[in-house]
């Protein structure tokens, strides 16, 4: 019987992932946690196989809860869940030792199989991940530096990603920043280019990711 725990901040996520993962035959969820700090928790008291981490659980950011289990419980292998390949945010998964990924959109038929690939040593990162990938996975698990696309942006354009991120329309944003709308339009253009962010919805998941905002 493979043995979980689940971390999201999503009740219903957890709920359905819940029900789920108990309907397998081979599977039970053992613990379930909505903050990083409680996931490391519950690893360390019940010891799971697999530990399911939701990429944006609150308090321990998912790095640190990882990196965290995989010292206070090294029987324990995780998997990450995300709604985008970001391909930093998988670079940084894996160098903190995640063996699986899966897109939140993927379905459970997905989940079900990282979650059985890994518990038997394997890793789970499909084609789809490895592509989206900055430099080779076998570099990443080495702990080979990712370029850390915030480093990219001058200061002026660190400030209008975090308005932009903060909900601030382009004009308002321009305002504030002293700025003309066309210059502003120009530094947005930029900014998304540099961090290969191509809508406003995933500006702001990932300034919030990052710690630029406060969700």
């Amino acid at each position: 019987m493979i043995r979980i725990l689940i971390a999201s901040d999503y009740r219903l996520v957890l709920e359905a992932q819940r029900l789920q993962i108990d309907a397998e035959p081979d599977m039970t969820v053992v613990a379930e946690a909505i903050r990083g700090e409680d996931a490391v928790a519950e690893a360390e008291k019940h010891c799971p196989d697999i530990a399911l981490i939701d990429v944006s659980i609150p308090g321990l950011t998912c790095h640190d809860t990882l990196q965290r289990i995989h010292a206070k419980v090294p029987g324990t292998r995780s998997i990450v869940l995300d709604g985008v390949l970001d391909p930093v945010l998988l670079a940084r998964v894996i160098r903190s030792g995640a063996s699986g990924f899966v897109a939140k959109d993927w379905g459970f038929e997905r989940v079900r199989s990282a979650i059985r690939e890994v518990a038997a040593g394997e890793f789970y990162f499909p084609p789809e991940v490895l592509r989206a990938l900055p430099t080779d996975i076998k570099q990443l698990r080495a702990g080979v530096p990712v370029e850390n696309r915030m480093g990219r942006l001058t200061a002026r354009e660190r400030e209008l990603l975090v308005l932009l991120a903060q909900g601030e329309g382009l004009k308002m944003a321009a305002h504030m920043l002293g700025v003309s709308y066309k210059t502003a339009d120009k530094q947005k253009e930029s900014l998304m280019k540099k961090l290969d962010i191509h809508d406003r919805v995933a500006l702001a998941r990932f300034a919030i990711r990052e710690r630029i905002v406060q969700a």
